[in-house]
């Protein structure tokens, strides 16, 4: 705590004792010139101000101790402060007139306080926070584009926060994410180590993935995406199942990822660095720091981090042989990864400004550089190996948002731009193919406008109007560098104009929401509109009832995460549209209930939620071989699919030391009639393999976190993920392509980590740990071998046994 705070709180103090009203903690109105030129004197400004203050101090509501970096906000504004580190606070010059003041703190519920600023009044205002276990009644931005409490919000948001990324081990957010109801990552590729995040049942391109709510992540930049993001870059992460087109525009379908980055809060740097051994044999080494700074008057801050990632390549079959000449016989064993060789690094930063009470400027910038590459012959370059998927790629992104509050704080405005460029170097090829070098470049930026208005009656009842719009563009442009003459594949721009509007009334117990967007995208002659409509019911003060309905649509595009070329066979397998190929829509349902309390003297909350989404046009592919012997991937429109089931989620907390998180999904994924997944080139019907099943889609998967913290020092916690079996398509002769179905097993992924806590002094903090993923190294274990594998046969636990430690410390400055 600095001189000039302590200093400040002390006059403060003073000037309460000496006047009349001080023991009644009311008002006091501090105008004399004496007390003016003190304030003065300590920084505080006075003219032209409304010297309109508040101070106090926040405790744990139990321990009554003080709590330190909790943010006091005056709702509906910009302003907001963080207590010290003895749990204080002060706030100065604030509007006039009745506010609300929230204290919100990590692992505590929020409380609220109403209270009236008036000019030249100095207010002591004291918050008792009771913790949170469970973290279940936390802010979220994504089910309505603007901060609101997680319980108030009509649709079901899920947060995966940085807490679930420790106890879980999880370096970035591919990892994480697989502990969220409803949500699987999945690994499609052996060589290059491809994932995509499935979501209700639908394949990685129906979730619209966001940036601190900008979908500004393309279905690019997706690929390999996933893995790019690293754990110390959130903040925490909102997922909302279900139709989100209304408020994110194209591909928001199965769902919605918004990823919040981490932004300044308090004065902090951390260190963390760990060694994992993938079967001990491939080491996989991650380092990653973070700091925070802030101003004394908190209107400035930046956080930065970065993050350094070096993984071996890992071959799960090296003793399974294959025919290498072709001549029937198999003498050489397999030497090819099924984990990719990975070397990464990361950084950037989140900053903002408050130039007054009205007005703050955000700007966030990130760096994501990546090299991987699967196959064989690591020590050798690309087209000397035999398969060889080698990618090296840059991504760029960033965000500013300009913010203004009306006077009145009834009205709210930001305008904002976010770009991201991605820069990416690829060989996809086989049998020392030199032509197989490649270049894509993509550039997307989004500018956009977003109005807030709160109204005390509008139509019928108290409501919140959100609006905006919003302008996507993209260039894409991807090239083949052969040996004779460039070839460009694709150069493609594309362009979307969305505007939406969405109004919220709350008539006390039930909350109705209703809104629509119109987009106009470049590939489509007509206007998409995208209506949604929400209710929700407070049955008690613990429990809910939510009702959805929401309508989505995903354009078409030359290329999206096709530009991902799956080497299969000695071939690169690329994608084409059909030239009528329409957009695909889909419109969903959800029925939800929810229950927030305890259960005997457990804190507990639980979730079941019922979802039902309708997909007409899907884009369906099959394999086709042009006159040149070239395979490809040839994409139309099918003729429809469903997917239905039911997401339960749980969490129980019987202390402050003891939690358990679980969830579970039910599921079906069906296409309204058989889709071709191989038919024969001669004509033979009775050889055709189809199936009304969406693949790769197991019809049951879930996870189980559980923590206990017997004391400061230790932590002890245990992690799993189910995943039932699935079918998956499997090519089992490359020269006709013929693919089978197969049904796989059923998977248990569990883990354990111990970690211990020790001060260096007062303020220094350092946390050793270790644990085990995949104790039961539930693995698939019927890889493919040889050249002619089928790269994309891979399914289940995307990590064989790993063990792991390391160590992390921080501190403040």
């Amino acid at each position: 705590m600095d001189i000039k705070r302590i200093k400040l709180l002390i006059a403060v103090i003073v000037l309460l004792i000496v006047n009349e009203n001080a023991f009644s903690q009311v008002e006091y109105n501090y105008q004399s010139a004496a007390d003016i030129k003190v304030l003065e004197e300590l920084g505080v400004p006075q003219k032209n101000h409304s010297d309109a203050n508040i101070f106090g101090h926040v405790i744990d509501a139990d321990t009554k101790e003080h709590l330190p970096f909790v943010n006091i906000i005056v709702e509906g504004t910009s302003i907001g402060v963080a207590t010290d580190e003895t749990g204080h606070y002060l706030l100065v010059d604030l509007p006039e007139g009745k506010h609300t003041v929230i204290a919100k703190y990590l692992g505590y519920k929020s409380q609220s306080i109403d209270v009236v600023f008036k000019a030249g009044i100095t207010k002591e205002l004291n918050f008792e926070l009771h913790q949170d276990y469970l973290n279940t009644e936390g802010v979220v931005v994504t089910a309505s584009r603007y901060e609101k409490s997680r319980k108030d919000a009509t649709t079901v948001v899920s947060v995966m926060d940085t807490k679930m990324f420790e106890i879980t081990q999880s370096a970035n957010l591919a990892e994480g994410l697989n502990f969220q109801p409803g949500v699987r990552v999945e690994n499609d590729c052996q060589n290059c180590g491809f994932t995509q995040l499935r979501m209700n049942g639908l394949d990685g391109p129906y979730t619209q993935i966001l940036i601190d709510s900008r979908p500004v992540m393309s279905a690019l930049s997706k690929v390999y995406g996933l893995e790019q993001i690293p754990a110390n870059m959130v903040d925490r992460v909102e997922v909302v199942r279900g139709g989100g087109s209304v408020l994110y525009g194209s591909s928001a379908i199965a769902g919605t990822v918004n990823i919040i980055t981490k932004e300044p809060r308090s004065n902090t740097f951390s260190l963390k660095s760990d060694v994992n051994m993938i079967d001990e044999n491939s080491a996989d080494i991650n380092s990653s720091f973070n700091a925070s700074v802030v101003t004394d008057d908190y209107n400035t801050g930046m956080f930065i981090f970065a993050q350094y990632r070096n993984r071996d390549s890992y071959n799960a079959n090296p003793d399974d042989m294959w025919d290498r000449d072709g001549d029937g016989i198999k003498e050489s064993k397999d030497d090819f990864s099924e984990l990719a060789t990975i070397k990464s690094k990361s950084f950037g930063f989140r900053a903002y400004h408050r130039f007054s009470l009205s007005d703050k400027m955000s700007v966030e910038y990130h760096h994501l550089g990546e090299f991987r590459r699967g196959g064989n012959k690591f020590d050798r370059l690309a087209h000397q190996a035999d398969i060889a998927e080698q990618i090296e790629s840059d991504v760029n992104g960033g965000s500013v948002e300009y913010s203004h509050i009306s006077k009145n704080l009834k009205h709210h405005l930001s305008v904002y731009n976010s770009l991201q460029n991605v820069d990416r170097d690829t060989y996809y090829g086989a049998e020392q193919d030199p032509n197989a070098y490649g270049t894509t470049k993509e550039i997307t930026n989004i500018t956009g406008l977003q109005y807030i208005g709160y109204y005390n009656k509008f139509l019928f009842a108290k409501s919140t109007l959100n609006a905006g719009a919003e302008f996507k563009y993209s260039d894409l442009s991807d090239t083949k560098l052969a040996v004779d003459e460039n070839i460009t594949i694709a150069d493609q721009e594309l362009t979307n104009i969305g505007v939406y509007a969405e109004n919220e009334w709350d008539l006390n117990k039930i909350k109705v929401k209703a809104g629509i967007r119109a987009d106009k995208h470049s590939k489509l002659n007509d206007v998409v509109l995208s209506p949604r409509a929400n209710i929700l019911y407070d049955i008690n003060s613990s429990c809910q009832l939510r009702l959805s309905y929401a309508k989505g649509f995903r354009a078409p595009q030359i290329f999206d995460e096709d530009l991902h070329i799956e080497v299969t066979g000695a071939q690169g397998v690329k994608t084409i549209n059909d030239e009528n190929l329409k957009e695909e829509i889909s419109s969903s349902y959800g029925l939800s209930v929810d229950y927030s309390g305890f259960v005997g003297l457990w804190q507990s909350y639980f979730l079941v939620e019922g979802f039902y989404t309708d997909l007409d046009n899907q884009f369906v592919k099959e394999i086709q071989i042009n006159d040149d012997g070239d395979a490809f991937l040839y994409r139309q429109n099918g003729s429809g699919a469903s997917v239905y089931g039911v997401n339960i989620e749980g969490k129980l907390a019987p202390s402050e030391s003891t939690s358990i998180t679980f969830g579970f999904t039910h599921q079906k994924s069906k296409y309204d009639e058989e889709e071709v997944v191989w038919e024969s080139t001669t004509g033979n019907a009775d050889s055709t393999v189809a199936t009304n099943n969406i693949l790769r889609t197991p019809d049951n998967y879930g996870y189980i976190v559980a923590s206990w913290k017997p004391n400061h020092h230790w932590d002890f916690s245990i992690n799993g993920t189910y995943t039932g079996g699935m079918l998956v398509p499997h090519l089992k002769n490359v020269d006709n392509e013929y693919t089978i179905i197969e049904n796989s097993k059923d998977f248990f992924d569990l883990g354990a980590k111990v970690s211990y806590e020790f001060h260096l002094g007062n303020k220094v903090s350092v946390t050793s740990y270790v644990g085990v993923k995949n104790i039961l190294n539930q693995y698939q274990n019927d890889f493919d071998a040889g050249i002619n594998r089928d790269a994309g046969y891979v399914y289940g636990p995307g990590l064989p046994r790993l063990l792991f430690f390391g160590i992390k410390m921080g501190n403040i400055l």
